[in-house]
């Protein structure tokens, strides 16, 4: 993506950046799936609990997982995400 990008909001300049995801000691780049989410639940487990909710595990796969850039404006702080393929 260029860096040439512009907030359809006010016209400012996008920098890129990500967004973080954590799973336990390990911080991810969040990835885009296709398809709606489905819960998975791994030997008959119960869903681990994060910050006392219920989160249960989703099926995926992950040749179709794409790394989503997330570009923020640096006057009014809207964030656009872009889940694209490599050398597109």
């Amino acid at each position: 993506m260029t860096d040439q990008l512009k907030c359809g909001e006010c016209g400012q300049q996008l920098e890129p950046g990500f967004i973080p995801d954590a799973s336990y000691a390990v911080v991810f780049q969040t990835q885009w799936h296709p398809g709606t989410p489905e819960d998975q639940r791994f030997l008959g487990f119960k869903p681990q609990t994060m910050l006392g909710k219920e989160v249960p595990a989703i099926k995926h796969d992950s040749e179709h997982m794409l790394p989503i850039t997330a570009y923020r404006c640096v006057g009014c702080g809207a964030v656009k995400l872009f889940a694209r393929k490599q050398g597109s």
